[in-house]
């Protein structure tokens, strides 16, 4: 068994409580998140942390250009083949 794992600085924090989402978890905003986020779990799961419509916006615009590159990359692999 290697032990150089054992002199490597490891970091916890106690205090780190994991987020899971539900849509109840969007109280007031559930409509208005619905309405600008659709299906993206992503975008709604923002909102629901962090109370903020304009959060989820951006996280969709950043969903929808990844999901351009992908695709364009997907038709140029196909290319060189």
């Amino acid at each position: 068994m290697n032990n150089s794992c054992l002199k490597e600085n490891v970091f916890f924090d106690g205090n780190f409580n994991p987020a899971f989402f539900s849509m109840d978890s969007l109280g007031d905003l559930r409509v208005s998140a619905i309405t600008l986020c659709g299906e993206n779990l992503e975008c709604l799961f923002d909102i629901a942390q962090t109370r903020n419509l304009a959060v989820g916006k951006e996280t969709m615009g950043f969903e929808e250009e990844n999901k351009k590159i992908k695709e364009t990359l997907g038709k140029k692999q196909t290319q060189l083949r």
